[in-house]
């Protein structure tokens, strides 16, 4: 819808999106992740996935989600919570 004035999507890059209240990871492309933010924007909503990663493939963004769960393991501060897998 409005992704085109922003990026082509033949030269689409991938965003790793994070929901604390949903404890779950998504994958989209760029443009998909601005078209729905634009859509958000103009119905005065507000969403909680937050890009924690960009990439120029889903599997680099799969490793990159592994690591970075591995990661808040290790973590021992109170506030942090280990999302379940995909």
């Amino acid at each position: 819808m409005f992704s085109n004035f922003f990026m082509a999507s033949s030269a689409d890059l991938y965003v790793l999106l994070y929901s604390e209240s949903q404890k779950c990871f998504h994958i989209e492309t760029v443009s998909a992740m601005i078209d729905k933010n634009v859509r958000m924007y103009l119905e005065g909503r507000s969403g909680d996935y937050v890009t924690i990663g960009i990439g120029s493939s889903v599997e680099e963004l799969r490793e990159i989600r592994s690591k970075l769960v591995e990661m808040r393991h290790g973590v021992a501060a109170p506030h942090f919570l280990v999302a379940p897998e995909e």
